[in-house]
Parts: structure tokens; C-alpha cells; sequence
């Protein structure tokens, strides 16, 4: 938590709140649904997910591993042994830190930590949780590539020490040395390329501020440069009470006394704020001083004195588990006893000293029955009284103490105030707890969402500090049964407000459950011990969601947490209240149909396997179609027609309608996921959505292979400046990120054209496959193709399909998504040039553009089609990625198609084979054949002319480079597979 600033003046207390403190970029950010759905569609989660289909899994965005995988247990004998496995299979195996095993209830979390030249990498993690019946949970976050720097003069300890104090103007210094590490170091938040590692060294900083505020400065110095990289203080501070609102709460009623001992210690006390009637408790846990030696009060404060009386007792106000001092001084006296006797404290310390000890005996006991097996807090902790300084309190760690301002400045002692006590108790706890796991409880915003949740659910009161202003009994210090806080939108870089967000997501998940504090502590007490907190200040959004699969997979009774738990409603609903979900795993599979049948719905099938956690989201699975570019999207809800499969028909369209189309699931707060294909509802950057062509036919091919057309092509313009990866046609060669892993492909290793086409139009063919990639691609400026002038006067309703592959952010890739793919079309010999695509968004699979001509350029004898690909340089700027970007492109099966019912001959309805023209000349058409199959051209005699492989949508094309004349006969299987001959007549001689 953050201290105050100098001079005692507060600042706004949505700001952060010590100028001193510095934080390291996030590493974190939310998903990106684009990136996710690609990770997953590689080889080693594509294998995975054979294996185990009802997994889920969200990617680390920085790291590019798997952040958390979960699903029904696994069998296994020894889960990290499986988990190597895993690892390298993935590639990511590193060298670790040795294993360590926490208790998690019915779970065992195994957890290690990346090291490189044996000195841990910040913010790593290797993570497996295991059930009785097998693993169910996995993750890691490491980097391959990180390593010590080698060669490299570091800073001696002079030098660190003095950049550690750099710009601090403290009192009272120490400092203490920590461990060396490396500090993995994003130029900018969240960016995955790029990655800097830092050689670093932890110095603890301790003084005091100017109005004598303690600080304890967590110290990251950079050992090349002595830069702090991070600084962040441990001592935590409950934070400042906001203007006093006028709110009714209920106060909680006195504990009652227990049994009765021939002597009670007690003392008044205010048991929740110094506006309700203080009350006379029984001292409990106080260590006294007897003739028989060292005792200590018992419940209600009874204690039992061997022998008759008179007898001394001496008191202080000091038990098993706090000492309570003021100025250095802790309350003592001395009483002799004759009878059976209740003796007051009232007169020997002041009702401030008292409270905080009733306080912190209650919080402990409170402690111990949600965490029994914990002894870290089983001493008297220090607990200081009327400290100087007004309107807060503060606990330090190392030497554990809590420490409460004296009364001032329009506020109450806070040591009157019990959830103010029970608040600072909680940062005790969360310090001790974690430390006793082996790890360290890091995070600003998780440490005092989880104080605020100790003290809330004591008092079993959603509002947390009531009473602190001294003019106003119905004051706080925050409250959590209105306005919540939502992530990522209220996270604003300031510890408490931060962590409201996660305290907030515990207690309306509780209501949510019925109320029910047991069943909430025992949900709670799980999920505390997953060492969420070890993220650095700025990565909360990954705490919260590991938090939430933490509490859902404590709430799962059978191992399984894809079939839901018994309450996984109430705590997505109660986690989702403040924006905290899991990312949706949900892919959609679709085959599209590249022509439809005009005057007929087209159909639509869909795949979509939805799972708990996000079935609980999940509101329907839609389609989104237009039928002209410049329209908006309609959306059509999809039927679920059986397990996994939904349906819908979009209403017929008329011939030459080009129907764009992409998938979409909608979750019950109204947001999208799982777009397919991914990023094609993006209004800036848009991936090519699915398409289908009704009622036209391939007038006009260029394929490269046996069909070219669309004439003469350009390749490169006079403006072009790329020193390497020009467009040519070529036959594609492919390159790998891992020449053995087929999944990093880069640059396509085949042409698209069916059958046997070999040849594409490609940036720069790589001049092996194992060359990796960059070794020919677009470089330092852009390549463009163009086709010659090509006339559609005579065509009715033209649309023009290609297929086409881009990339500008390949795994490993410099500077991704930076570069344009760029189409453009003319109708004036190139004169005038419109937009077909402009995108950063890559895409590195075949994929098909169509378009009605007219909703661009009219039609003229004129018409002309280019396409661009850029690779633009940055100026060097001193980074890891400085320059160009790694692009790859290619075209193929280009298509003009066109209503063809005039140039069709003897249609038979029954064989459902056209041909066009007939009578025809060099170039043939035909449609209705089996898709992939031989189709032979013969003359009378059944000598063949020529042969073709028909394509995909059943259609056969020929270029007769022979004359001849007269009676030809096509043959081969039509749709059905039924073999069919169709007559034609060729002209000429």
C-alpha cells in the first residue's frame, strides 16, 4: 500500500498515493481474442486438446504460453513428470527452481519459478494443481529466451546502493542487500515482442518521511545502468476515509462471556466505533504474572489462581498476541487479590489502548478459525497507540507491528475504530501466510483487497472503517454493498481503490451463495493459498483471473470443472459483477460453400463446443451477413440443432449477390467473443469474413497453372522500393519459425489452385524450407502486382474472387501488425484507384476475397486489380526490434465470375452438367461435375483432347491449345458420382 506525501497532505485517493514508488510496465493485458484463437490452433494445443477435448486454456499475452489450462482431472502418477512432458513438447522447457507443494483443501498447487544462470526471472511461474483423481489445472509463464548477460560490466555495491537512494529524502536510513535476479522488462504494457531482460539486484530501503511516516522501499536497481527499475513500499496503510456520506448501518452486538474463573481481567472497550456505547469485555489471551508463575487469561478473561489469598497479581496489557504500547510504553500494575475478584484495566490504560487489544485478540481468533493449521501470527504482535500523525494506520512488515494515529484532523483515533484494527491485522496475515507457503505476498491491490475482506467478514458488515470522522457516526473509509468496482475500467493504479475490485468480487459472490460466511471462508481459505498475489504491482487483471478459476475449481465436487460446480453460477455471476471473467474458449468450425443457388435460403452450419465456465455466459451463437460492403452487418441468432451444431438460413438473394458473413457468440453482458473468422467484425483492421456467390458462374481464370486469363501481369511499379521479397510467379517453397514444426509456417509452402497446380504469385520465395523465415521477405518498402486492362463490357453482374495470404506477425516476428496488405481496383487503366482491402490484420492461410465489381468501379474495358505489400522501416530508436517488420504475401485462383444462362447450351435438368459458350473456340466452361474429380474433353472417335481436375464447387475448365472443330464430348462423375457425358461444339479448324 502506498504511504502518505510529504508534509502529511493527502492527495486524491484514486491517485497513487507515494511519489516514490515506481512500477515496472504490465506484462499483462486482456486477452486479445484474435491472438488467443491462434495460440490455440497451434500444434502443441491442437495435439493437447486431442488428448483431453474438454480442457480449456488462456495464453499468457506476454510470455505466449499457456497461462492457465484446466479441465477433468488427468491420472497420473506424478504430475510434474507429466508436466516436463508438456513443456517440451511445447518448447518451453528452462531451467527452475526445485518444486515446492502448498495444501490447497482438496487440492496441492506444485510451484517453481524460472531461473537463468541460477538467479530467479521476476514474475515466472510454473504452477500445477492436482486432485486426488489426477491433475486438473497446469500453467506457465517463463521465457525461453531469457538469460544472465554474459560480458557485461556491472555496477559494484557503492554504485547500487547509491542509485537505490537516488532522489529519496528519508531520515532514519537502513538498507538492507536482497538477491540478484533478472527483471523481464516489456518496452511498452503488455507488448510481447521486444522483451528486455534486466540484470538486477533487490535493495530494502527503510527511514522515515519529513512528517515522519515510516517507508520500507522495495528496491529493484538495474546493474548495468543503475536505473530503479521498481520501487515499491511495504509498509501498507489503510488509506484515507472519503468525505463523510450520511449511510444507516447495522452494528454488531458484544461477544458474550464464556464461563466464569475466580479472577476476570477486563476492560472498556468500543467493539466496532467510538459512536456506539463502549462495553466492558473480558480481557482474553492476557499474560499475567502470579505467584505460581506466567499465566494467561482464558476466555471472557477468566483466569484460575492456585492457593488462597491474598495474592499478587501483576498485569500488563500484553497477551498471546499483542502488545499494546503508546509512546514505548505498554500499561502495567499490580493488584493483590483476597477473594474471588473482577479486575478492571480501565484505570491503568485509556479506552484507545484497550479497543486495539480486544481488537486484535478478535481478528486472531477470527484468523485461526478460517486458517487453523497457521501459527505465522502465533506472537504478541506489537500493536502501537496514538501514533503521531492523524486519519490513518499502518502496518510494517520484517518486524511485524500495527501501528493507529492518534485522533485529529477531523478523525477518530483508528485504533477505536475494530475493522481499521482488523484491516491492518489483515496485511499481517496476508504477509506471514505467503511467507510461510515460501513465496511473498507482492501485490498492492490484492493486499488490501484481501485486508478489507478479514475485517468485512468479522464484523459480517459490507461497510469497512464506520465511525472514523469524528462529527459523523455514519462515516467510513470504503463500502462494498454499492457502486462496485469493475476491472479493467476502475483500475486506476492506486492500491486501495484497485482493491476494491477483488474485495468487492468476494463479498457479492458471497451474498450471491445465500449469505453464508462458512460457506464463503471455506471457498476463500482454498483459493488464498494459490499464491495469486505474487504478481507485481500493475498485473492485477492476471491475479483476478487466476483468483476466479481458483475459487471455481474449490467449488468443484467431482474433479471436473467443465460439467460446472455446485455454485459456479453465483461466484461467475458475483466475479463478473466486477469484470472479472475467464477469457472464452470457444472456437467456432464452419466449412463455407463458395456459390449458392439464387432464389433459395442459404444454410448455414456451425460447431461451437461451449463448456462451464462460459456456459454460464453464454446467451446464443449468431451470424452476422451483409450483401454489399458498404451495408452494416445484420445479425441472425443461430438453432441449436443438437450437441454442439447450430443452424440458421439467411434469406434468399438474388443473382450476383455476394454474401459476406462471420460468426459470433454473444455472452449475457451483452459483449462478443469468439468472431470467426477471428477479427472480421473489426471496423479499422478488418480479417476477411466468409463469402459465398450466388448464382454466377467462372467466366474468367488465372491460376498460374493451367488458366491465365487475366493476360499480361506487372510485376512491380516504377514507385516500388523493396530491396527484397518482390512479387513473382513462382512455385511456393514455405518457411517455418521451426522447420520441424509445421504450425510457425510463414510464407505458404503450396499454391492454393486443387488438383495439381503448383504455381502462385508469392513476395520473395524463400530459398529453402529450412531456411526460417525473413530469409527472402518483403524488406524496406513495398512490392506490388497489377494486371493489365481487362474488359468486363460484356459481362452483366461480375464479381471478382482470388485467394490470397498475408502475414505481418509471425511468432518471433519484429515490429508485428505494423504493416498494410493493400487491394485496390480500377476503372480507368489506373489512373483512379479505390479500396478493396486496407489491414493490418494478418492472416497466414489461404483465404478468399469476393466482391461485386460494381460496388466499386463501374464496368468498363478498362478494369484493372493490384495488389500491395509493404514492409515500412522504423528509425532506429536504441530497441530490440528496430526496422522493418517480417511480410510475406500470395495470390491465386483469381476469378471473374458472371450470370452465364445466355451462353449455356443444352442444359439437362436431369444430368445437371452445363457447359459455356457453345458452340465454343479455345476455352470451355462446365459446372455440376464432382468436386476433385478427372474430367476428359474427347472427339467422336473417344480420343482425348484434354483432361482437368474439376474444382472444389464441381466446376471444369478447358484451354484447348490445339484446333480442330466439330462434336466433343465431356466425361467424368457429376455431383452425385454418377458418370455423365455432356455434348459441346467447338468452332474452327
Amino acid at each position: 500500500m502506498s504511504s502518505l506525501l510529504a508534509e502529511g497532505q493527502w492527495a486524491d485517493p484514486f491517485l497513487h498515493l507515494d511519489d516514490n514508488e515506481i512500477r515496472v510496465p504490465s506484462t499483462w493485458t486482456a486477452p486479445n481474442e484474435g491472438d488467443q484463437r491462434w495460440m490455440r490452433s497451434g500444434p502443441f494445443w491442437t495435439e493437447f486438446q486431442q488428448e483431453h477435448p474438454q480442457w480449456q486454456v488462456q495464453f499468457h499475452p506476454s510470455t505466449r504460453t499457456v497461462h492457465r489450462a484446466f479441465g477433468p482431472a488427468i491420472p497420473c502418477d506424478d504430475a510434474t513428470v507429466l508436466f516436463e512432458t508438456w513443456m517440451n513438447a511445447a518448447g518451453w522447457s528452462v531451467e527452475k527452481t526445485p518444486w515446492i507443494s502448498v495444501p490447497m483443501g482438496k487440492h496441492v498447487l506444485n510451484r517453481s519459478i524460472q531461473t537463468a544462470g541460477g538467479r530467479p526471472v521476476l514474475g515466472t511461474e510454473f504452477t500445477i494443481k492436482t486432485h486426488s483423481e489426477g491433475m486438473v489445472m497446469w500453467g506457465a509463464k517463463c521465457y525461453p529466451n531469457a538469460a544472465w548477460p554474459a560480458d557485461v560490466m556491472m555496477m559494484d555495491s557503492e554504485e547500487v546502493l547509491s542509485a537505490s537512494l537516488d532522489g529519496l529524502a528519508l531520515q532514519e536510513v537502513t538498507t538492507e542487500w536482497g538477491e540478484e535476479a533478472l527483471m523481464p522488462f516489456a518496452k511498452a504494457e503488455g507488448e510481447w515482442q521486444g522483451m528486455d531482460f534486466r540484470p538486477v539486484r533487490n535493495v530494502r530501503v527503510k527511514g522515515r518521511r519529513g512528517d515522519g511516516t515510516p517507508v520500507d522501499y522495495s528496491t529493484w536497481v538495474d546493474l548495468e545502468n543503475g536505473e530503479v527499475l521498481v520501487r515499491q513500499n511495504q509498509v501498507r496503510h489503510v488509506g484515507r476515509p472519503p468525505s463523510p456520506k450520511k449511510r444507516k448501518v447495522l452494528p454488531m452486538g458484544p461477544p458474550s462471556l464464556m464461563q466464569s474463573l475466580s479472577c476476570q481481567i477486563t476492560g472498556t472497550v468500543h467493539l466496532t466505533q467510538p459512536f456506539e456505547d463502549a462495553v466492558e469485555v473480558g480481557l482474553e489471551n492476557l499474560l499475567t504474572q502470579t505467584q505460581q508463575g506466567s499465566a494467561s487469561t482464558g476466555p471472557g478473561g477468566m483466569l484460575l489462581l492456585e492457593g488462597e489469598g491474598p495474592q499478587t497479581l501483576g498485569l500488563q496489557l500484553q497477551g498471546l498476541w499483542s502488545t499494546v504500547t503508546t509512546d514505548g510504553l505498554t500499561p502495567d500494575f499490580q493488584v493483590t487479590l483476597n477473594t474471588d475478584s473482577v479486575v478492571s484495566f480501565d484505570d491503568e490504560a485509556n479506552i484507545r489502548e484497550l479497543s486495539a487489544y480486544h481488537s486484535v485478540n478478535r481478528i486472531h481468533d477470527h484468523m485461526q478459525s478460517w486458517l487453523p493449521e497457521f501459527t505465522g501470527l502465533d506472537f504478541s504482535l506489537p500493536t502501537l497507540v496514538d501514533v503521531s500523525g492523524t486519519c490513518n494506520a499502518f502496518y510494517t512488515p520484517g518486524t511485524p507491528t500495527i501501528n493507529f494515529y492518534s485522533d485529529g484532523d477531523g478523525c477518530n483515533a483508528f485504533s477505536l475504530v475494530a475493522d481499521v484494527v482488523f484491516h491492518e491485522y489483515g496485511h499481517g496475515i496476508n504477509d506471514l501466510y505467503y511467507e510461510s507457503l515460501g513465496s511473498s505476498f507482492i501485490n498492492g491491490a490484492m493486499g488490501e483487497g484481501y485486508a478489507d475482506l478479514w475485517a468485512i467478514s468479522l464484523n459480517q458488515n459490507p461497510v469497512l472503517g464506520q465511525g472514523c470522522y469524528s462529527d459523523d457516526p455514519e462515516s467510513y473509509i470504503r463500502r462494498y454493498d454499492v457502486d462496485p468496482k469493475v476491472y479493467p475500467q476502475d483500475l486506476v493504479g492506486q492500491v486501495h481503490a484497485d482493491g476494491e475490485i477483488i474485495c468487492g468480487a468476494w463479498y457479492d459472490t458471497h451474498l450471491l451463495m445465500g449469505a453464508d460466511w462458512d460457506q464463503t471462508r471455506d471457498l476463500f481459505v482454498e483459493a488464498y493459498a494459490g499464491l495469486q498475489a505474487t504478481n507485481f504491482d500493475g498485473n492485477e487483471g492476471e491475479a483476478y483471473v487466476e483468483v476466479l478459476l481458483d475459487v471455481l475449481q474449490a467449488d468443484d465436487d467431482n474433479a471436473d470443472l467443465s460439467d460446472g460446480t455446485p455454485n459456479g453460477s453465483a461466484i461467475l455471476e458475483g466475479f463478473g459483477i466486477h469484470g472479472i471473467t475467464l477469457f472464452s474458449n470457444v472456437d467456432i468450425g464452419h466449412d463455407a460453400e463458395e456459390y449458392s443457388t439464387a432464389g433459395d435460403p442459404i444454410s448455414l452450419n456451425a460447431n461451437a463446443l461451449i463448456l462451464f465456465p462460459f456456459s454460464q455466459y453464454f446467451e446464443s451463437c449468431n451470424v452476422f451477413y451483409r450483401t454489399h460492403v458498404y451495408e452494416p452487418w445484420t445479425e441472425l441468432p443461430m438453432v441449436q440443432t443438437g450437441g454442439s451444431t447450430y443452424s440458421v438460413d439467411i434469406p434468399a438473394q438474388e443473382t450476383g449477390t455476394v454474401i459476406e458473413y462471420h460468426f459470433g457468440i454473444t455472452d449475457v453482458y451483452g459483449n462478443s467473443s469468439a468472431v470467426t473468422p477471428y477479427s472480421a467484425d473489426d471496423a479499422n483492421n478488418p480479417n476477411l469474413p466468409f463469402n459465398t456467390i450466388v448464382g454466377l458462374s467462372p467466366v474468367m481464370i488465372d491460376d498460374q497453372d493451367d488458366y491465365s486469363e487475366f493476360g499480361f501481369w506487372q510485376i512491380g511499379l516504377p514507385e516500388d522500393n523493396a530491396t527484397t521479397g518482390q512479387w513473382q510467379s513462382t512455385i511456393p517453397v514455405g518457411s517455418f519459425s521451426d522447420p520441424g514444426d509445421p504450425s510457425t509456417i510463414c510464407a505458404p509452402d503450396e499454391d492454393h489452385t486443387p488438383g495439381d497446380g503448383i504455381f502462385a504469385f508469392i513476395t520473395g520465395v524463400s530459398p529453402g524450407a529450412d531456411a526460417g523465415i525473413g530469409s527472402n521477405d518483403v524488406d524496406e518498402g513495398s512490392t506490388t502486382l497489377q494486371s493489365e486492362a481487362i474488359d468486363l463490357t460484356g459481362l452483366t453482374t461480375p464479381v471478382l474472387s482470388y485467394w490470397r495470404w498475408y502475414v505481418n506477425a509471425p511468432a518471433s516476428g519484429a515490429n508485428p501488425g505494423a504493416d498494410w496488405w493493400q487491394v485496390f481496383v480500377s476503372a480507368d487503366d489506373g489512373n483512379n484507384w479505390v479500396k478493396v482491402e486496407e489491414t493490418l490484420t494478418q492472416d497466414i492461410s489461404w483465404r478468399r476475397n469476393a466482391f461485386a465489381i460494381s460496388d466499386y468501379v463501374p464496368l468498363t474495358d478498362e478494369f484493372k486489380i493490384r495488389f500491395t505489400a509493404s514492409d515500412s522501416l522504423r528509425p532506429d530508436q536504441g530497441l530490440q526490434f528496430d526496422g522493418g517488420s517480417l511480410i510475406e504475401a500470395a495470390v491465386d485462383d483469381l476469378i471473374i465470375h458472371d450470370y452465364v444462362a445466355s451462353g449455356v447450351g443444352d442444359a439437362d435438368p436431369e444430368q445437371g452438367i452445363v457447359a459455356w459458350p457453345v458452340p465454343f473456340n479455345d476455352r470451355l466452361h462446365s459446372a455440376g461435375w464432382k468436386p476433385g474429380a478427372v474430367i476428359r474433353l474427347c472427339d467422336a472417335r473417344g480420343r482425348e483432347r484434354a483432361k482437368v481436375i474439376s474444382g472444389p464447387s464441381g466446376d471444369a475448365h478447358f484451354n484447348l491449345s490445339v484446333g480442330g472443330g466439330g462434336i466433343l464430348f465431356m466425361e467424368g462423375p457429376d455431383a452425385n458420382g454418377v458418370a455423365r457425358r455432356k455434348e459441346v461444339v467447338q468452332v474452327g479448324g
